[in-house]
């Protein structure tokens, strides 16, 4: 079988390996678990923020009392 090496064997060859990609969901799940990882760590900063001046003066209040 004769290889092809003109312009229509690399246009063959690319929209092959674009669609194996289109197929492959392995890079799709990583991004969706980076996104839940990102929603995550930005909630628990706001949550940190949030609480922590009251956090704060609560061991404030306990050192205190030691």
């Amino acid at each position: 079988m004769k290889k092809s090496t003109g312009a229509e064997g690399s246009t063959f060859g690319a929209s092959r390996m674009l669609a194996r990609f289109a197929q492959n969901e392995c890079g799709a799940t990583a991004i969706e678990y980076a996104l839940i990882a990102g929603g995550l760590s930005i909630t628990i900063i706001i949550a940190v923020y949030a609480l922590g001046d009251s956090v704060g003066d609560m061991y404030t209040g306990i050192a205190g009392s030691i």
